[in-house]
This record gives structure tokens, C-alpha cells and sequence, in this order.
């Protein structure tokens, strides 16, 4: 989240030096040349020589924001390997719920790892039916990533059983965010082979997404708020038509009312959702419409 303010800011500064100060040179070139101080032929020289000297600065000014890219690309394909090596060494597995029951998420005696190394001391033991809210608390760097990651079988490494509801789909919603190639449309759809238009405006105009779609986009010079590039990423996972949704510190950046109203959709939908969120959920939900999940070394 920083690192794109980071690079916003450095956007904007190149915009200013590459054209408010070669407007401003030739201001103050139009002055000398009308008080007889200065030539029209030297002032067309001047102001190209300035546009020359700036040009290379805004250049250099890119470098930092595409750097930033890089590393985080980088981390994403480190990401991709996930933990298929590692699993060898742990006893987790995944199991099927019955179609009758009543449950659709359920975690035994599990612990998430990294490395084949339990990062909690105490397991967990959970279970959600459709439509149940579950908040995920805890510091920093105990692992609520990564046992999310777990419970969408994005990360293999752990002990103990998650059972997951036969034909029930999870979606996984990363606190990394991240443009692709190409337009704010096609962002919204990336990787899905099917999706409703009339959904698609429904949930942009619930999350007050007023971005141009046909806007042009680059993973490397990002000209959108971080509160947007995070409504790109729920918009995309709820046009999957998830049963399970997972926010991993998605809701960061996002105005309140939109967030009100998306819990109210979740609400309408009977959305079974797990949210990591370091702000309070009593602006939106009771306390009594939300199960809490505290991680604890112990």
C-alpha cells in the first residue's frame, strides 16, 4: 500500500518537472523577450534546451516506481511455487464435507507452517455454515496469511484437516496489489471465462468504482488509488461467484460507505466470508454477526 502511494507521488513529481517548469521557463522568456531583454530565436533555443534537461530527470524519477514493480513481481513468482516441496515433510490434507451438511468450511487440529515448521502453538478448530462472517485477529507475522492461503489451497503446508463442502468454491482475495497489461476492464475479468455484465456494473456502482474502464493500465506506472486497485481485486472475486470468500487485508483503503454496502451484499447473497482487518467491524456488522478467530503463539 505504501509502496504505490510511493509511486504515485514519484508520477506526479515527474509530471511536473517534464511540464510546469518549461511553462514556467517560457513565461519568464515571453517577459525578457517583450521588456527587449532577450531574442524570439533565443527563447525558442532556451525553452527546447530546458525540455532536453528535464526530460532525462523524469526518466531517472521512473526508475524507483519500476524497481518497486519488480520486486513485487518477483515475490509473486516466489509465490507461485507455493509449497509442494515442502507439504512432503507435513500431514495436513483436505477433506470433503457431505452435501447435507450443514457446514461448509470446517479446520481440525490444524496448524499452518512454513517450512514444515508450525507457526502456532495452539491448533485450530473451526467451522462455518453459509452465510457466517468469520474476523481473523492477531499481530502481525503470527501467520494469518498463510493459514488463509491454507483454507484456498494456495499453501499445502500445514498438519491437522480442512474440510471444505463438496462443489463449494473459495476464493482467495491477496493484500498484494497488482495491475496486469492492458485496460481497467479487462483487469475486472482477468481469468474469468464467464461472467454477467449486469453483476459487473451492479457490484461497480455498489463499491463506488468510478474508474473509465476503457482506462489503460501497466503493472509498471500505476495512476489509480489504492483504494480502487483494491475494489478491482473485489470486484473480480465476487463476479466468480465465490460460496467462500476470503479478504486478506482487502478492505484497507476502501471508504466506509462502500464497505457498509458491501457487507450488505454479502449479507443479501449469503456469502460465507473470512476477513483479515486491522480496522474495527462494528461500524458494519454486531458483534453478534460475526465469529472472531484469534491466532496466538500461545
Amino acid at each position: 500500500m505504501k509502496t504505490n502511494t510511493i509511486m504515485a507521488s514519484l508520477s506526479t513529481i515527474s509530471g511536473v518537472l517534464t511540464v510546469v517548469i518549461p511553462l514556467i521557463a517560457l513565461f519568464l522568456g515571453s517577459v525578457m523577450v517583450v521588456n527587449g531583454e532577450l531574442s524570439l530565436g533565443s527563447l525558442i533555443a532556451f525553452n527546447s534546451y530546458t525540455a532536453l534537461l528535464f526530460s532525462p530527470w523524469s526518466k531517472v524519477l521512473n526508475i524507483i516506481p519500476l524497481f518497486a514493480q519488480i520486486k513485487v513481481s518477483l515475490k509473486r513468482i516466489e509465490q507461485l511455487k507455493f509449497s509442494s516441496i515442502n507439504a512432503a515433510n507435513t500431514a495436513g490434507e483436505y477433506k470433503i464435507l457431505a452435501q447435507d451438511s450443514a457446514i461448509v468450511l470446517k479446520c481440525e487440529n490444524l496448524f499452518p507452517c512454513i517450512n514444515g515448521e508450525k507457526l502456532l502453538k495452539v491448533p485450530i478448530n473451526i467451522s462455518l455454515s453459509q452465510g457466517e462472517t468469520l474476523r481473523m485477529v492477531g499481530i502481525n507475522g503470527i501467520g494469518k496469511s498463510v493459514l488463509l492461503k491454507c483454507l484456498a489451497q494456495y499453501n499445502l503446508d500445514f498438519f491437522g484437516s480442512i474440510w471444505i463442502k463438496e462443489n463449494r468454491k473459495v476464493v482467495y482475495v491477496p493484500q498484494n496489489d497488482f495491475l496486469f497489461e492492458g485496460t481497467v476492464y479487462s483487469n475486472l475479468v482477468m481469468g474469468l471465462k464467464e461472467y454477467d455484465e449486469i453483476q459487473l456494473e451492479k457490484i461497480a456502482r455498489l463499491l463506488s468504482f468510478d474508474v473509465d474502464f476503457n482506462k489503460g493500465v501497466t503493472p509498471f506506472r500505476i495512476e489509480i488509488s489504492t483504494g480502487q486497485l483494491q475494489k478491482i481485486k473485489i470486484i473480480r472475486a465476487l463476479l466468480s461467484n465465490p460460496d467462500i470468500l476470503i479478504l486478506d487485508e482487502t478492505l484497507a483503503n476502501i471508504d466506509e460507505a462502500s464497505i457498509c454496502r458491501l457487507v450488505n451484499y454479502f449479507k443479501e447473497t449469503n456469502l460465507t466470508v473470512i476477513i483479515v482487518n486491522h480496522g474495527s467491524l462494528d461500524k458494519f456488522l454486531q458483534p453478534s454477526e460475526y465469529k472472531i478467530l484469534e491466532l496466538g503463539r500461545g
